[in-house]
């Protein structure tokens, strides 16, 4: 790992100490995070409304130490509800993703 994903690794931990260790359950396993501040809308569906949540997860890549990282169309857990991840992405030092999630119940 590069001086700056060291840097990175270690100044995630504290944001993640500082929040009070967060987490998301993700295939079984429990994963400290750092959730970005979500959002739920009411959706008019047929039907009637469906209720729709976004959140975003940071999460270090350090965490997956069998190297197998979510992916999009998984579903995870946060605060006891159920997300589907709409998108992965990696930033440049290969340190930490953000997980852009959606509710599991979206159409794709």
């Amino acid at each position: 790992m590069s001086d700056l994903g060291s840097q990175i690794e270690s100044d995630l931990q504290a944001i993640e100490a500082d929040m009070g260790s967060q987490t998301i359950i993700y295939k079984t396993e429990t994963y400290v995070c750092t959730p970005a501040t979500g959002r739920e809308t009411l959706i008019l569906d047929v039907g009637g409304f469906e209720r729709q949540a976004d959140l975003v997860i940071t999460i270090r890549m350090s965490l997956f130490t069998d190297a197998v990282y979510p992916a999009s169309q998984e579903k995870l857990t946060y605060n006891s509800k159920s997300y589907r991840i709409a998108d992965v992405r990696e930033d440049a030092t290969h340190t930490f993703m953000k997980l852009i999630c959606v509710s599991a119940t979206r159409g794709s």
